[in-house]
């Protein structure tokens, strides 16, 4: 997120806003003149979550009504979106995903595609800036339908990973289901994160090399805007005039825990360091070093 946010202070590229991807399209009646009341619909919904529906939800995950969000949303209408899972317990669905679902993901890329058209045709026409974690369960199908896509994926150490994301799920599963058993839920998302994991062993060469740079989460903390420069040197993009001030101004109004303090361990989601190196070792060993360079 905090990634997405300084990329996103290029001028000349154009963010997802919240906004836009809750709905991509607006009702019949604005082509006949009346006003889009999309980002006030927005806006109460952000303030909904905020006050009432999951107050702990922006210490995780802030909510702007107008600001850049992921492009998970964009996804859900073709039913095939690991975030379905973030509403509650479907093991069935989770077992359909993992089988039929990824043989349909080339044609959920044209349908994403399609969205992303759709909004370009009703505002400003510029090269996107997206995020989104869901992308990593479909990869190849994102590069296959966009030859021309620059990917960077984001490393941390597991540890720290699985037990956020499972704070994650435990906050947003709370806002639709009134048990949500944290100690499932953890085994359940080391165990999914793994599998998807797994299927990126002995990735395809056009997966790799130069259409994908891989960022170690220290090196972001410690150098925010150095990260950025590297990104857009690896892709040849020149960096925005005025940009790195942006992206300045950005942090300074954005310091860490400024929504408070995301609290989280293993032992809360029934998981120990053991079982994050019995999932996760080969991964850690391969990006430990990231963070060094």
């Amino acid at each position: 997120t905090l990634l997405y946010n300084l990329l996103c202070q290029d001028a000349t590229r154009r963010p997802l806003l919240l906004w836009e991807a809750l709905q991509p399209a607006p009702e019949a009646a604005v082509a006949a003149g009346k006003r889009d009341r999309r980002l006030a619909k927005a806006q109460r919904l952000v303030k909904f979550v905020d006050r009432w529906g999951a107050p702990q939800l922006k210490t995780v995950h802030p909510l702007h009504a107008d600001g850049p969000e992921e492009c998970t949303n964009l996804l859900f209408n073709t039913f095939v979106n690991p975030a379905f899972l973030l509403f509650g317990n479907i093991p069935a669905y989770s077992e359909w995903l993992n089988g039929r679902g990824r043989e349909l993901l080339t044609w959920v890329y044209e349908e994403y595609r399609t969205y992303l058209q759709v909004l370009q045709y009703q505002g400003r026409r510029a090269p996107w800036v997206l995020k989104s974690p869901v992308h990593f369960f479909g990869l190849e199908a994102l590069l296959k339908v966009f030859p021309d896509a620059c990917v960077v994926r984001t490393h941390r150490d597991m540890n720290q990973v699985i037990p956020s994301t499972c704070s994650l799920f435990a906050i947003m599963q709370g806002m639709y289901s009134d048990n949500v058993d944290c100690r499932r839920l953890g085994p359940e998302v080391a165990r999914s994160i793994a599998t998807y994991l797994e299927s990126r062993a002995g990735e395809a060469p056009e997966v790799s090399g130069t259409r994908i740079l891989d960022i170690h989460y220290r090196s972001l903390i410690s150098d925010p805007l150095g990260s950025t420069r590297k990104i857009c040197g690896h892709f040849g993009l020149a960096l925005d005039e005025g940009m790195e001030q942006r992206m300045r101004q950005w942090l300074a109004a954005n310091p860490a825990n400024k929504h408070g303090v995301h609290h989280y361990d293993l032992e809360q989601f029934g998981l120990t360091r053991q079982d994050i190196d019995r999932l996760f070792g080969a991964y850690q060993e391969q990006f430990i070093d990231l963070g060094q360079t």
